[in-house]
């Protein structure tokens, strides 16, 4: 019985470390690839030198690279990440050797990874942590209290959201330990340990304060800026069961009336509170992180008391009704149970494999590296850069790939300077220290202004670099100027406009217009703010060639500012910006009007009726006569797009071809990727999409496809993609749109041609 006694508890940590290894490592780290994820995964891993607060203004900390691993020239950090996870299994441990039935703490790990699949298991995993760290410096032994403030302050050095739940609860400890007449173990040991950390990175304590300021900056504006609507019933779900887990919480505080358990009760609601804020201020598959937490609390709680056992098969019915949920939208397919499942299984395979021989797997993630670095080379075709060089608004990845000496902004990807304040910065940074040679792209996420993101540094750009060349049709290369004029805003009339109205706009020829808009919202709208978020900005504009545009415009990017004349709709349009006569095309774009919306019933509740516009023209940079030859743009992007609401009495397509790639759903916007067949390269392409219901607006541009044309073998078809999104009235017209939507083509010489797809709805198109 002895021997059976130290067994088992043996057998249960080997099991939880086997169990959280896969989940928690990443032993096939992120290879290089472009895309927004990708990249400032990617970049993570060239943060050395670098100060944070000062050069560096992110979500992530000093050792953020362990968050989620991404492979570099200097090897993958899974020894880092497996000490990490060492010490994640032994707080985990050293807590359950408390409860009456560790194996439900088993099963609750097991779902909670299950459910935060991807690289939300991360936030799921390490949200759990921090609350089983909490818990466990609740006890008496020193022991467990410096390992709660140990892994507190690893964990606060990773991510920012982890550090503000490490001070929260840190707090609330000291504040218990000194109510108890203990000594402030836990506390003490977070401060010093974050402290060293800190310091052994290589950052400064000169500059807790900027990097503090910074992340504050950032969580206030996420939840207005990134915030997007999901399936309400999702939303319902989880607050009917969060509300059943605190209410239980709150029972179990009256009847037992002791300040360790209201103390273990608030530590529990404060990690459903922020698990809650990181999974549906951003309602996507975000979401799951908020199911797979809930769980594994639920589930903790089952382990302790033995009053749980009903709420042991309700969190099972939980689980299943989130992950049904996510197998049914068509945004979050990739996370489906089976997909989860059988990356866990990989994972745990290369486990194994390091485990045997970790030199062995290093030359294999080498090996890919280099593959992948390659064909990111590729998209860049001839070029090089001769200095220091960074990407606008994100791509970072393409900096690494071919191997120039980067010089980040401090916001480093732009759609995250979320307030004037990481807008400045990065202006600021931009006229001192802005690197050589930049390459600016444009795009965004969410349906968003296209200018709109880093908006105070186009100016700034405009003034101090020259376009240089056009790569891969995809990104204009600007260089540094010898001299450094500053940008010219002369200030127009200033107003104030009212919400839902149309505004008309000074009409300056051939002269960028700047705004600003400052929304202020009201007492309901800073509280919905605090507890959950506000509703989305959408900004209305109408072009003198007739075109009416609707784009989301977050609140602290608007009041930072940026250009809303002329609507730029590629990279050849932002080169336009510098010849002294704009070309008809960028004269067309021009805006004549615009109006500031938010949705009828919620705008009046959350915003004041008044919004303050300042308006500005640009001056004080160096035009040109003309522009090189790559610049102009190419006639192969000429692509215009008909919405079709209602099906053709009869088939309308004679034949198919090009394919839909992808169709993604963000709250009420849908965007759509593919490729179409090009027999004529120089003739406009007209698209044709039939869905549901029509959209409030939408927006469509051609890219390029090498990989087609490569694939093929056709020069033709090269430049033969398509991207379009279309802004519709409600998330539930986009998910409607999103399972019904078929799309047709047709050029000069061509017949009307229905696009491939995997829906076999579209064939009643087929004659």
């Amino acid at each position: 019985m002895a021997v059976r006694h130290h067994f088992m508890p043996f057998c249960r940590l080997v099991l939880l470390f086997l169990l959280c290894l896969p989940a928690l490592v990443a032993f096939i780290p992120s290879m290089p690839q472009t895309g927004l994820d990708a990249s400032w995964i990617q970049a993570l891993t060239h943060m050395d030198g670098k100060k944070f607060g000062l050069d560096i203004v992110f979500t992530f900390g000093p050792i953020g690279y362990a968050y989620m691993p991404a492979m570099s020239a200097h090897g993958a950090s899974i020894p880092e990440q497996v000490g990490l996870a060492a010490l994640w299994v032994v707080v985990a441990w050293r807590w359950q050797e408390g409860t009456r039935s560790p194996w439900l703490m088993l099963v609750g790990l097991f779902l909670s990874a299950w459910l935060g699949h991807g690289i939300f298991v991360r936030d799921t995993f390490f949200m759990l942590a921090c609350c089983l760290a909490g818990m466990l410096a609740l006890r008496e032994p020193r022991l467990d209290r410096v390992l709660g403030g140990l892994l507190l302050a690893w964990l606060g050095l990773m991510k920012g959201s982890f550090l503000v739940m490490g001070v929260g609860l840190a707090a609330l400890l000291l504040i218990y330990d000194l109510w108890a007449k203990r000594f402030p173990t836990t506390f003490l040991t977070f401060v010093l340990c974050w402290v060293a950390g800190w310091l052994l990175t290589g950052q400064s304590l000169g500059h807790v304060y900027q990097y503090w300021r910074g992340l504050s900056e950032i969580s206030n504006g996420y939840n207005t800026d990134m915030a997007i609507n999901g399936a309400i019933g999702h939303l319902l779900v989880y607050l009917l069961f969060a509300s059943w887990f605190i209410a239980r919480e709150v029972h179990a505080c009256w009847q037992n009336r002791q300040a360790s358990i209201a103390v273990e009760s608030l530590i529990l609601c404060f990690v459903l509170f922020i698990s809650f804020k990181a999974a549906f201020v951003r309602q996507d598959v975000h979401e799951l992180i908020a199911f797979g937490v809930l769980t594994g609390l639920v589930l903790f709680r089952a382990s302790i008391r033995p009053k749980y056992r009903l709420q042991l098969v309700m969190t099972m019915c939980l689980a299943l009704m989130a992950i049904r949920g996510q197998v049914d939208s068509a945004a979050a397919a990739r996370y489906a149970a089976s997909e989860a499942v059988a990356t866990y299984c990989q994972q745990f395979k290369s486990m194994l494999a390091w485990l045997h021989s970790p030199l062995a797997l290093q030359g294999d993630l080498a090996a890919a590296f280099k593959e992948g670095s390659a064909k990111i080379r590729q998209q860049l075709g001839d070029f090089q850069s001769g200095g220091t060089l960074d990407v606008y608004p994100t791509e970072q990845s393409l900096v690494f790939a071919i191997g120039a000496h980067w010089q980040p902004r401090p916001v480093f990807q732009s759609y995250s300077a979320y307030t004037p304040y990481l807008a400045e910065l990065n202006r600021v940074h931009l006229r001192e220290r802005g690197a050589d040679e930049l390459l600016f792209g444009l795009s965004s996420i969410d349906g968003r202004y296209p200018s709109i993101d880093d908006g105070p540094s186009w100016p700034t750009m405009l003034a101090l670099y020259q376009p240089a060349e056009m790569v891969a049709d995809r990104w204009l290369a600007l260089r540094r100027a010898a001299d450094r004029p500053h940008e010219q805003l002369r200030p127009l009339a200033g107003m104030q406009m009212a919400l839902g109205e149309w505004v008309a706009l000074p009409q300056s020829r051939n002269v960028p217009v700047f705004i600003r808009l400052h929304l202020v919202p009201t007492t309901w709208g800073r509280l919905a703010n605090l507890a959950y978020k506000r509703p989305p900005v959408y900004l209305q504009v109408e072009l003198a060639d007739g075109r009416k545009i609707r784009h989301r415009i977050p609140e602290g990017s608007a009041a930072a500012g940026f250009i809303v004349s002329p609507y730029l709709e590629s990279v050849f349009d932002i080169g336009n910006l510098w010849l002294e006569k704009w070309p008809g095309r960028l004269q067309s774009a021009q805006v004549l009007r615009m109006k500031v919306e938010v949705d009828a019933h919620a705008g009046p509740a959350f915003f004041e009726p008044m919004i303050g516009l300042e308006q500005f023209e640009i001056h004080g940079y160096r035009r040109q006569q003309s522009l090189p030859a790559s610049l102009e743009a190419p006639a192969w992007m000429a692509r215009e797009l008909h919405i079709v609401t209602q099906a053709p009495a009869s088939p309308v397509a004679s034949k198919q071809g090009g394919y839909i790639d992808s169709v993604q759903q963000s709250g009420a916007l849908l965007e759509v990727n593919g490729w179409i067949p090009m027999p004529d390269a120089d003739k406009v392409q007209r698209l044709f999409v039939a869905v549901p219901s029509r959209p409030q607006s939408y927006q469509v541009r051609a890219i390029e496809r090498r990989d087609v044309g490569n694939y093929l073998n056709n020069k033709n078809v090269i430049h033969a993609g398509f991207a379009f999104t279309l802004q519709f009235a409600s998330a539930a017209d986009a998910q409607s749109a999103s399972k019904d939507l078929c799309i047709a083509y047709q050029s000069q010489n061509t017949d009307l041609a229905l696009v491939k797809s995997d829906r076999k709805s579209c064939n009643r198109f087929l004659k």
